[in-house]
């Protein structure tokens, strides 16, 4: 791996010629005139590396370095943290540019949606458009509210699976009703219990076109109707049974179907199921509705079920073929709270069944995928946002951006130490800046310092002399970086730090503050245009980092 900065010990060597001077920091007057000396801030596109910005070795240095991540880097996942218009959605344009280049498939969750939720307008739409005519082989798909559609319930073929997607949508709802009581989350779990068999009479006892959403959420609310389905469907197999013409493998399977109907039947009845009616089952039903209401999301429904016009988004076609997914979950939809655990969750557990090292399909390998997590101090993970101790070992690199991190957040507690790279753009979220802080290695203060005294003749000269304080800073880590210079990184825009870069330091400053890529929506639109120049796309891939600048 190459580094920007080889000796830690000493400034990067100047690539101007009045390095006594310095450069100042390049500010653009226009929109072009931050290309106009691209050999000395040249974009060299190349495989395995990321662009990301400008770097600094030191906050104190004019001099500026184009900054690379090696994608290998992604496998030990990456924390993006920065206040609100920090610039974190735009930092993610390069990011998966690069990622989808070089690393493998992008799954992505588009917490800024567009106009109803709908492609028009949001977030990535214009950056996906843009990505996909560059390369026509990469498969764009949007989920939901696009042009697929993505069944969670074909993908649950056992007890164990079932009974972890249940327990994931109660996860969801525990987390929108904070100090919720013990009595509602008792009902809750009862609400689950009754969903988990619905599914299997689903899965069992009914057409395949029916086992849907909408069908599980239709059935929640017709405790009788089911009451009196289980009871048809037992008089028909019993008379099966009665049947002369019968053969012993014939008669088992009827028999296990009794059996499995039965059992049904028992479940519904312990949960209270069918006597929901009943004026003292008052909570019963308040679980059940809450249950039925996290699901019954017309969008959502819309979009996990078959339509004429909706594709089948199949966990195959993205992973062994170059796709960027783009989960919609714009944060005014009551459903964005859902969709990102049940795509993900349904997506990690088929990845799990594959194996660490999957066979090939079709000749093809399977290809590394990054998820990239958006708004995570507001739209649930799912089970995906907590394993990141081990996804590294099945391709799957992790992503995380959050505008804030809540203090006594138990979840980051639990997954801090996942982020071997964190990267703060300012103004930056204490809870990060403080953890980078701490990870900075112990650099001892010098027992002397220099001083210059002044004679009477007017002459200064240097004198050195031994640090007063010297033996109470010894215990002090990192004396002269705060928690607060960090957060507010002065002319710099965001400090990054990775265990896999500089081993010594581990800190580098960046520089996003150029006016190609604050201006980045714009010239997308531009180089989406039926009129677009080779000028208007090539300033794209330049600020993308997908090619050197190429004047005309």
């Amino acid at each position: 791996m190459s580094y920007p900065f080889p000796n830690p010990n000493s400034p990067p060597p100047s690539t101007h010629k009045n390095h006594k001077q310095g450069k100042p920091k390049k500010i653009s007057v226009d929109l072009q005139s931050v290309l106009a000396n691209p050999d000395d801030f040249p974009i060299k596109a190349s495989e395995n590396k990321i662009y990301l910005g400008q770097a600094a070795a030191y906050p104190n240095s004019k001099e500026r370095t184009p900054f690379w991540l090696p994608t290998a880097l992604f496998d030990s996942h990456l924390f993006i943290g920065g206040a609100i218009g920090s610039g974190k959605t735009t930092v993610l344009f390069r990011l998966i540019s690069g990622a989808l280049r070089w690393y493998g498939t992008v799954i992505i969750s588009e917490a800024k949606g567009g106009v109803r939720g709908t492609k028009e307008g949001a977030a990535f739409t214009d950056l996906a458009a843009y990505l996909q005519e560059k390369d026509p082989k990469i498969s764009v798909c949007r989920w939901p509210r696009g042009e697929y559609y993505f069944n969670p319930l074909e993908n649950l073929l056992n007890s164990s699976e079932r009974r972890e997607f249940f327990e994931m949508l109660c996860q969801v709802i525990i987390s929108q009703y904070e100090g919720m009581s013990g009595d509602l989350l008792a009902v809750i779990y009862n609400a689950a219990a009754i969903a988990e068999y619905l599914l299997v009479l689903l899965q069992n006892f009914y057409p395949p076109d029916a086992l849907t959403l909408r069908s599980l959420v239709n059935l929640l609310s017709m405790p009788k109707q089911v009451e009196e389905a289980l009871k048809n469907g037992k008089n028909k197999i019993n008379l099966d049974l009665n049947s002369q013409n019968l053969t012993p493998e014939k008669k088992e399977e009827l028999q296990e179907k009794t059996n499995l109907l039965e059992k049904i039947e028992q479940q519904l009845r312990l949960a209270n199921f069918f006597y929901m009616d009943h004026k003292e089952l008052v909570m019963t039903r308040r679980g059940v509705k809450i249950f039925q209401d996290l699901l019954d999301q017309e969008d959502l429904l819309t979009y996990t079920e078959p339509h004429p016009n909706l594709k089948k988004l199949s966990f195959d076609d993205i992973l062994y073929h170059k796709t960027l997914v783009i989960l919609s979950q714009p944060l005014s939809q009551s459903s964005s709270k859902i969709i990102g655990p049940i795509f993900l969750d349904n997506f990690l557990n088929y990845v799990l069944e594959l194996g660490s090292n999957p066979k090939t399909k079709n000749g093809k390998d399977r290809l590394k995928t990054l998820v990239i997590l958006d708004e995570t101090h507001r739209l649930p993970v799912g089970k995906i946002g907590d394993s990141g101790d081990y996804l590294r070992e099945y391709g799957i690199g992790l992503v995380e951006v959050a505008p804030t991190i809540p203090k006594d957040n138990k979840r980051w507690e639990q997954n801090k130490h996942v982020y071997q790279t964190l990267l703060s753009l300012s103004p930056g979220i204490p809870t990060l800046t403080e953890l980078m802080r701490d990870r900075l290695p112990h650099i001892p203060p010098s027992p002397m310092v220099v001083r210059n005294y002044q004679d009477r003749q007017g002459n200064i000269f240097p004198q050195p002399e031994r640090r007063e304080n010297y033996d109470l800073v010894l215990g002090q880590d990192n004396p002269g970086i705060t928690s607060r210079s960090m957060q507010l990184s002065g002319r710099f825009t965001g400090l990054l730090q990775s265990s896999f870069i500089d081993e010594n330091r581990r800190l580098f400053w960046i520089d996003f503050e150029d006016e190609l890529l604050a201006n980045i929506k714009t010239l997308l639109k531009k180089a989406l245009a039926p009129d677009a120049t080779h000028q208007d796309k090539n300033l794209v891939d330049y600020a993308l980092g997908l090619d050197k600048y190429r004047p005309l």
